[in-house]
């Protein structure tokens, strides 16, 4: 996979195709497999706890599947257990992906994380910290650099 980063025009591959190519491989793999039954095994008890780690490793965690990873663990956490999503938890939480949508260069990864981003802003009660951030987003995103798609959703957002 190392040499198709590189030469993906060789084989008739685009980088993004490559990274769901190695996003597929790593699904597929034990160490996915052990992931998803540790999160079978959260309670609301234990789901507090997870979540500053979780937001630990989509902040500083390296490689494609470890971020998407982290960022769909915490979809999953956020859909068995909304209520634990209160207070400076959520805020933290939306700030971050809001953030890492934006920022990461990697289509696949920031689709990722929008799609984490959207179930953390539905899960959030009351809809104030979500509201909030939409705010904020439209007007960081007036400003665009350039060749940048998002003052096209800037636009549709306001």
């Amino acid at each position: 996979l190392g040499y198709l980063q590189y030469h993906t025009d060789i084989v008739n591959l685009t980088s993004e195709g490559l990274e769901k190519l190695r996003l597929d491989i790593a699904d597929a793999g034990p160490l996915a497999d052990a992931v998803r039954l540790c999160l079978k095994q959260v309670d609301a008890a234990t789901c507090r706890e997870l979540m500053p780690a979780l937001a630990l490793l989509l902040q500083r965690g390296t490689g494609l599947a470890t971020r998407i990873t982290a960022a769909r663990a915490l979809d999953t956490v956020c859909t068995q257990f909304p209520k634990q999503l209160e207070g400076p938890v959520a805020d933290r939480l939306l700030r971050l992906l809001a953030y890492l949508s934006i920022k990461e260069a990697s289509p696949t990864v920031r689709a990722t994380f929008t799609a984490a981003t959207a179930k953390v802003s539905r899960a959030v009660p009351g809809g104030a910290a979500a509201s909030a951030l939409i705010r904020r987003l439209c007007v960081d995103m007036r400003d665009p650099r350039p060749g940048d798609s998002t003052a096209r959703v800037a636009q549709l957002l306001e």
